[in-house]
């Protein structure tokens, strides 16, 4: 009964290590395509990266633009009841590009702006610290994919149309926060530019990172199932050798008993002579 169960061990001992084994090919397997897949994804973020810290310059010139100005400059900007020719473009420009985004400035459905004369830009500036501090968060609503390609277009056409003006060499005699205003909304709008040609390799990457991701999920799970089946295995094992021992017993005991017997005939054989 013992040498039958020892049997039975042997075999069920036989499926697991066969178990085991497939489940750490596929967990080979899985751990190869992971390694594949992290490489493509390293490959894919270090791109990213080198084009957007090409872009790190732009907003520092265009955050510098903004250090040097404070509230006073904006309040002393909104208080003219007429401004000198081009602040008031250069204001629309900057109102154009927070349009949405700043609710100080109305918008109709379609985005656009209500109002894009100076008293729209004075409401814009009527609280001048917020203001300055839109502005200075302005990348982070670009970074963050909430600033619209047409808000920045009709910015950039502004910029265009007035040449060499918008430029702070051209505002600064008439105002310095426009000409302030002029470096920010240049450099912001070439930052822009590089985001969006960076976009589509950033929205690889997210896919890449979440295939990844997944492929990692089912490696673990795999891992796991491996360990299970080991444990499993181990204490199948243990009983396998604790059955082997008891059956060798039995085996020992009945070849000693059959030595013994044969002894005993032998004796009574030669008894009988």
């Amino acid at each position: 009964e013992k040498a039958q169960a020892a049997d039975i061990f042997a075999e069920q001992v036989g499926k697991e290590k066969a178990n085991v084994e497939e489940e750490s090919q596929k967990a080979t397997i899985e751990a190869k395509k992971c390694g594949v897949i992290q490489s493509e994804v390293q490959v894919q973020r270090e791109s990213c990266e080198e084009d957007l810290a090409k872009a790190i310059p732009l907003v520092k010139e265009a955050e510098s633009a903004l250090d040097v100005l404070d509230k006073k400059d904006f309040q002393e900007l909104k208080a003219l009841p007429k401004p000198p020719g081009g602040v008031d473009l250069v204001c629309e420009a900057a109102m154009h590009l927070q349009a949405g985004i700043d609710p100080n400035i109305e918008v109709d459905k379609k985005g656009n702006i209500k109002d894009g004369s100076w008293k729209g830009a004075t409401k814009m500036m009527n609280n001048p610290e917020k203001f300055l501090q839109n502005l200075k968060e302005y990348k982070f609503a670009i970074d963050d994919g909430k600033v619209p390609q047409a808000n920045v277009e009709k910015a950039r056409k502004i910029q265009i149309s007035m040449g060499d003006d918008f430029t702070k060499e051209g505002m600064s005699k008439k105002s310095g926060a426009a000409a302030g205003l002029c470096v920010f909304i240049i450099n912001i709008i070439m930052y822009f530019d590089v985001v969006i040609q960076v976009e589509p390799k950033r929205q690889a990457l997210r896919e890449a990172t979440e295939t990844l991701n997944n492929a990692n999920t089912r490696l673990a799970e795999v891992k796991a199932l491996v360990a299970e089946l080991e444990s499993k295995l181990a204490k199948l094992m243990s009983e396998f050798d604790k059955a082997m021992a008891e059956k060798n017993a039995v085996m020992a005991e009945a070849e000693k008993c059959q030595t013994k017997l044969n002894m005993a005939q032998r004796l009574v054989g030669a008894l009988a002579e």
